[in-house]
């Protein structure tokens, strides 16, 4: 198989167009913006130990959804603790409330000058506010089950051991969801997270390293307002997702049907232009046959079963007759290319089949002084190299 996954270290952001999980698709909240606003904020306390200057993983390699999750369940346990302990003196129920007014004024007082700066304050205010709530409850109902088994059973137990138990009741809410949430996450040290996966799309097979940071769909979902995309990459808030992936491959032992592979150019070319100058990198494959403006005009590549509405809203534009729309075969084989008059600009889009259930959908940038027939040849080019360098080479 192709081992380019070995030697890729790229690590670029999404294109502003390129699919997120339907959970990030919020008409009020910019994924972008929410994850600074949380991270920078919400958990300040703790980002030291988790994320460096950048963002990436720093002590810990956790998902970010781990991260949520155990901070909200420490909280949790704190809050239970307290109300427990609120029996004996009741001034110490007020504590979790009062420090939460303290850190919401601390927060608030603080608010950067990001976008949507108070989105993340926000939002952490009241999922801290609703997990006190929630704590307090839960206490509450412990109590009242503790006293009708007492009441029920005629037990007689010894109260440290029944004060043990009231603990650990109290505090088991937490104790469980963040194992669950840990368990979640915990990628296995295996092919599927050292190597790569193979996805089969129609009845081509792809070798995909982790690294590329792909998104694949694995099934169509007709129901849901938004496609759901399963993320394949190296990224801490995608750890969830390949943790799925390494069990469906059996941790990369067997290939994965999936009715669409989304890849971005951006980052493939970000890496290649980084290895393949070294001394190293040139004997690696595909370096020998790479070059730099092999890929840095091309935006994404989408090999699929059926048409997303991407692919068909470009398709869309293929019929119409306007000056500022070229176009050529059809909607199995064809392209077309749209053009900005105010700046003589063009983005062309190109697409054909690969085999009898699968075809191959590529868009270039939105480029100034570049003419239809140059992006269309580095588009040829571009699906020519990936297929060639993402297909599995035969078993010996």
């Amino acid at each position: 198989m192709s081992r380019i996954g070995r030697f890729v270290q790229v690590r670029v952001l999404a294109e502003i167009d390129f699919p997120v999980p339907p959970q990030y698709h919020n008409p009020w909240l910019h994924f972008g913006a929410f994850e600074t606003a949380v991270k920078g904020t919400a958990m300040w306390p703790f980002r030291a130990y988790i994320y460096d200057d950048v963002g990436g993983p720093s002590i810990w390699s956790i998902s970010d959804q781990f991260y949520f999750v155990s901070n909200s369940s420490v909280f949790f346990a704190g809050c239970a603790l307290l109300f427990l302990a609120a029996s004996g003196n009741k001034l110490l129920a007020f504590v979790p409330l009062l420090g939460l007014m303290g850190y919401a004024i601390w927060l608030f007082a603080n608010v950067g000058d990001y976008e949507y700066a108070g989105v993340g304050e926000l939002f952490a205010i009241f999922a801290l506010a609703a997990t006190l709530v929630a704590a307090g409850i839960w206490v509450l109902l412990t109590r009242i089950a503790a006293k009708f088994l007492a009441q029920r059973f005629t037990l007689a137990l010894p109260r440290y051991l029944s004060r043990t138990l009231s603990i650990l009741a109290a505090i088991s809410p937490a104790i469980t969801a963040a194992t669950v949430s840990y368990d979640m996450q915990n990628v296995p040290l295996a092919a599927c997270s050292t190597d790569g996966v193979t996805f089969v799309v129609g009845e081509t097979s792809y070798f995909v390293p982790r690294e590329f940071h792909a998104w694949v769909k694995v099934e169509e979902q007709p129901d849901r307002n938004f496609p759901y995309y399963t993320a394949y990459s190296e990224l801490t808030r995608d750890k969830e997702d390949v943790k799925w992936i390494c069990t469906a491959t059996a941790n990369g032992e067997k290939p994965l049907h999936v009715v669409e592979l989304k890849l971005s150019l951006t980052r493939v070319a970000a890496f290649l232009n980084a290895t393949c100058v070294t001394d190293q990198g040139q004997t690696m494959s595909p370096c020998p046959g790479y070059s730099p403006p092999l890929l840095e005009n091309i935006r994404s590549v989408v090999v699929a079963e059926t048409p997303d509405r991407m692919v068909s809203n470009t398709q869309a534009w293929h019929s119409k007759r306007r000056s500022d729309v070229t176009a050529g075969g059809d909607l199995t084989d064809g392209f077309v290319c749209i053009e900005e008059t105010y700046n003589n600009s063009h983005q062309c889009s190109s697409w054909r089949p690969i085999d009898r259930k699968s075809f191959v959908f590529a868009k270039t940038q939105r480029l100034p002084g570049r003419q239809p027939e140059e992006l269309m040849h580095d588009l040829d080019a571009a699906i020519a190299f990936l297929q060639a360098a993402l297909t599995p080479e035969p078993s010996e």
